[in-house]
């Protein structure tokens, strides 16, 4: 019996990665095939402080709330995205006893891979209506390693109805690892 199941179990083994994929090959596929399928992302936070008062009680209270929302929808092919943004904050800034409000809109389109893509885009930011801050940027994302990115990009902006200059950033960001 012992030597049936070990032959059965060495058939399956066989046939599985005779010119089939194995699952962490299927699994890069599938990323390949998905990075730019539609998809809304919601999210909402709020950002607490604590103080110590007179008695030595700690109080907690939310000093900003923070909303976010992003729709991507594929391009005409299968290497583009295209992906609407709103944001938002609404609070009292780190050091500062006011109480404010910030938004944004923005809007990119993305071409490559689930690993490597460029990106053009525009973003709007405004603290209130009459004097919003607008940004055009190029760039580009790439996957360094399980869950770290790097993303070079360069933009010009114009704050404050006044025009700045091209400025140039990298960013190093890390996300949810996947799992193996």
């Amino acid at each position: 019996m012992m030597t049936r199941t070990c032959a059965r179990t060495a058939s399956f083994n066989e046939r599985f990665s005779a010119g089939r994929p194995n699952i962490d090959s299927l699994r890069a596929a599938m990323k390949e095939v998905l990075w730019n399928r539609s998809v809304v992302e919601i999210t909402f936070g709020a950002v607490y402080g604590s103080a110590r008062n007179s008695g030595g009680e700690i109080a907690f209270a939310v000093s900003r709330y923070n909303g976010f929302l992003s729709a991507g929808f594929p391009l005409p092919g299968t290497s583009g995205q295209i992906q609407f943004g709103a944001s938002g904050w609404t609070g009292f800034a780190e050091g500062d006893t006011r109480y404010q409000r910030q938004g944004s809109l923005t809007l990119r389109s993305f071409y490559g891979t689930a690993s490597e893509r460029l990106f053009a885009g525009a973003r709007m930011v405004a603290t209130n209506i009459l004097t919003p801050d607008y940004r055009l940027e190029l760039g580009g994302l790439l996957r360094i390693g399980n869950g770290f990115w790097l993303r070079p990009d360069l933009g010009v902006s114009l704050m404050k109805r006044s025009f700045q200059g091209p400025e140039a950033g990298v960013t190093l960001s890390f996300g949810t690892p996947e799992l193996h």
